[in-house]
């Protein structure tokens, strides 16, 4: 893990120094900078393979083409040896590959690459500057774009980009509708005006007169028809083979033990390897099942484990969580994940999480919901213009009939099902902004989102896979995981979702996604063979369990935060629409909960981005 940040176009010491500094979490072990004429790049870096020192940026031979990297190549020893007739490597640096790499095949080098990074490269022949990202998403990376000064500005983080003398902060608004209708920024934008994203599976190329953003990859989602036996066979010998890769070096390593099978998996297939590694586990009770389903796993596989129960003043965190994701929350599953990476990093440097797996194999609810909807709504043969009588005839809450619709729009190939709301719908924007706020920003658009091609004779499963994939995963899970670790020193590992496991899962037919309304069917399968019997049932805990922990501290920071001041000062919201929320708490319901949730967490935002205080 590193942070990495700098610009191309103007020279200013000064100011990388401050860029890289507010980085120091992601990289606390080594750092280098490099400043010349128009160009100026940084790197702090964390030894998360050995204790080499390394030295930054790495450059090639005649000191022509400059790099800084956040992440991992698990292919490098490939490449190196395809390369090394030509080419000649002056250190054991594993990341010198890329350069080499790039001066072998130029713009074509990123597709060679099986990682995860975001890269950043300078070549002083072509006088360019070329920022890249993994297929996935897995590692972040921010730019924005001076064009009054000609400058590309890029971080790992926004906060950096902050740091930069010429950016004049702004609020992005229509960050905060996206935000507050799907949970999380589903778009390409950030909560700082004109500070954008790098789109994952990109390359963008800069030269001071214009910038490119070029895909260099995108999903083959032909599918492979054949056995059962096949795919569990080919799953087991990938996921053996992704395990062994995040489990290189000489640094010690951890799982982030959740309760789920997926994270059993992992552990059982390390213990297979020969590893001996630490596991970890967080909870609120310690006879809740899943520390129990912790404790079991660690103890049938002989490794040491280490637990630890949330306190009700780990509220308090919130504010610092924030502040290292750079933008509000919807839900607290962050509050356990930081509690966890606390503990864990004084034991270990390198953390494998089982994170994305639910999103390629379908095991997130949503998906079992849609996929017995659009089943359904295909068998009554009523995709066409009968649908929307059928919705209005049969799905009796406003609920239902917003699932009916999203369904219908789906089988009609219809991209805006990308728009259903998780948090607040669109048809309830009126009721909860003022008149000013609407009329001062954007209607939420699916233009604004990364998205990946999606054939229009894919199946509905494929359709929500893949828009997942393209969103929900990197713009959510990826970036919570990424920052919260990082926040803790802890380079995270995400061995499921391996370069290859990703493009095998596309081959993968929907009848072993999900089948007898179980999602993860083929993961179940795989799990079969490496696990005992009495460990293959799980029960993980729910969003709502972390919630009702809480409830009470929650409803009383509301209260605190989100007062008849604090709403008429920002003039978002209407103020009778909060306090409705807030008196609503006690219902329990789950959506309510969102709102407050997010309301809360983006005053917090307010409070440290805005009015500075933290």
């Amino acid at each position: 893990m590193s942070g990495i940040c700098g610009f191309f176009g103007c020279s200013d010491r000064i100011a990388l120094k401050k860029m890289a500094e507010i980085l120091n979490h992601r990289g606390p072990d080594n750092d280098g900078y490099f400043s010349e004429n128009l160009i100026s790049l940084a790197q702090k870096g964390l030894n998360a393979k050995d204790h080499t020192k390394k030295i930054y940026p790495l450059k090639n031979e005649d000191n022509t083409v400059f790099m800084i990297l956040d992440g991992e190549i698990y292919n490098y020893q490939e490449l190196k040896n395809m390369l090394k007739k030509n080419h000649k490597f002056c250190s054991t640096v594993e990341e010198e590959v890329l350069i080499h790499l790039y001066e072998e095949y130029e713009l074509d080098f990123i597709g060679k690459i099986n990682g995860i990074f975001s890269i950043v490269i300078y070549d002083s022949k072509r006088d360019w500057l070329i920022l890249a990202r993994d297929r996935i998403g897995i590692k972040p990376l921010f730019y924005y774009l001076d064009v009054k000064n000609k400058t590309l500005i890029f971080a790992s983080e926004p906060k950096a980009i902050l740091k930069y003398p010429s950016y004049s902060f702004e609020v992005d608004y229509d960050s905060i509708r996206n935000f507050l209708i799907f949970g999380y920024n589903k778009s390409l934008n950030t909560f700082f005006k004109g500070i954008k994203k790098v789109p994952p599976a990109t390359i963008c190329i800069f030269d001071r007169n214009k910038f490119q953003i070029k895909t260099y990859w995108r999903p083959n989602l032909e599918i492979k028809n054949t056995e059962e036996r096949f795919f569990t066979k080919s799953l087991n010998g990938l996921l053996e083979d992704s395990i062994k890769r995040r489990l290189e070096g000489d640094l010690s390593i951890g799982i982030n033990l959740n309760g789920t099978l997926n994270s059993a998996l992992i552990t059982a297939f390390a213990k297979k390897l020969g590893e001996k590694i630490k596991t970890f586990s967080v909870g609120f009770d310690y006879n809740e099942n899943e520390m129990k389903y912790a404790r079991a796993i660690s103890a049938k596989f002989d490794f040491e484990h280490k637990q630890n129960i949330i306190e009700k003043e780990a509220i308090n965190d919130l504010s610092k969580i924030i502040y290292y994701l750079d933008e509000p929350i919807s839900d607290l599953a962050s509050l356990p994940l930081y509690n966890l990476s606390k503990m864990a990093k004084d034991k270990v440097s390198v953390i494998l999480s089982d994170e994305g797996n639910d999103t390629i194999w379908c095991g997130h609810k949503h998906f079992k919901t849609y996929f017995r909807l659009c089943n359904s709504v295909s068998k009554l043969n009523i995709v066409g213009g009968r649908g929307d009588g059928f919705k209005q005839l049969f799905a009796k809450t406003s609920e239902s009939r917003y699932k009916v619709d999203c369904a219908l729009k789906i089988l009609r190939n219809d991209p805006n099902f990308l728009l259903y709301g998780k948090v607040f719908r669109q048809d309830e924007e009126k009721e909860i902004y003022t008149e000013s706020f609407l009329g001062e920003t954007n209607e939420v658009s699916i233009k604004d989102m990364t998205l990946r091609d999606i054939p229009k004779n894919s199946t509905f499963l494929q359709k929500m896979v893949v828009a997942d994939f393209s969103t929900l995963l990197v713009d959510n899970y990826l970036t919570r995981l990424d920052r919260i670790t990082g926040a803790n020193v802890l380079d995270s590992r995400l061995p499921l979702i391996d370069q290859q496991v990703i493009d095998f899962s596309f081959k993968v037919p929907d009848k072993f996604k999900i089948k007898n309304s179980n999602g993860e069917y083929i993961i179940r399968k795989t799990a079969e063979k490496i696990l005992p019997k009495d460990l293959m049932n799980t029960n993980k805990r729910k969003n709502s369990t972390t919630f009702n922990f809480w409830r009470g501290e929650i409803k009383d920071f509301g209260e605190s935060v989100l007062n008849e001041s604090v709403l008429r000062e920002r003039g978002y919201f209407k103020v009778e629409a909060i306090a409705k929320i807030l008196n609503n708490l006690e219902r329990k319901d789950i959506r309510n909960e969102l709102k407050l949730i997010s309301l809360l967490s983006l005053e917090l935002w307010h409070k440290i981005y805005v009015d500075r205080k933290f």
